[in-house]
């Protein structure tokens, strides 16, 4: 029997969720250096969460090519790693906008905000002998029992929000994380069950929540 390639490769979300569409897509992106190249949705999602979540991420102006943008995206990755959004102005200026608004919006804010939240946890775990892991759970509060992701929705409009959260399988990601963190902590989840949430933004003003 051959040995699969993706044995000794940690599973991680991005690649897991290909399964949906077809396993070659798995492997491609399992086999990725961080998970390849970030596209422009992936880098404003990540944006938004670093300026919500308060992890590092970085503002370059200019056009990202050149000497003066290797030396910034060096830099950045020295001191944060290879994940750490750059975001040029507008970028910027729309992460920013968004992140007011799940301040100011009544039921995001106390779910995201509140006294022990924790932001972009990194963790490895493994079950049945496949191990699993991810840059960070967006955000999980054990003191008061939830964990969840923070999404860039293209509409939060009740009912077409959900069938979207479902067809992208938002959910599932909640839930595997859930059962990484019972694994990492020793947690029984049907004693000690945690909330899930997924909190959606719009990227067009008034950035509804």
């Amino acid at each position: 029997m051959t040995r699969s390639d993706l044995a000794d490769i940690p599973m991680t979300w991005s690649a897991l969720k290909m399964m949906a569409l077809c396993p070659a897509k798995v492997r491609h992106v399992a086999l990725q250096p961080d998970g390849g190249e970030q596209t422009l949705a992936m880098r404003m999602g990540s944006g938004l969460a670093a300026i919500v979540l308060g992890t590092p991420w970085s503002y370059y102006p200019d056009i990202r090519r050149g000497k003066a943008w290797d030396a910034h995206r060096e830099a950045v990755e020295a001191a944060h790693g290879p994940r750490a959004p750059i975001l040029n102005e507008r970028e910027r200026d729309l992460a920013l906008a968004m992140a007011q608004a799940l301040r100011d919006d009544p039921v995001a804010n106390p779910i995201l905000f509140a006294r022990g939240v924790e932001f972009e946890q990194p963790m490895e775990w493994e079950v049945n002998g496949r191990a699993y892991r991810t840059r960070g759970v967006d955000f999980r509060n054990r003191s008061a029992k939830y964990i969840g992701e923070l999404k860039q929705a293209r509409t939060v409009q009740p009912g077409r929000f959900e069938r979207d959260q479902l067809r992208a399988l938002y959910p599932a990601q909640v839930e595997l994380y859930d059962e990484g963190d019972a694994i990492v902590t020793g947690r029984d989840r049907k004693v000690d069950p945690f909330r899930k949430y997924i909190v959606g933004v719009e990227p067009t003003p008034p950035h509804v929540v």
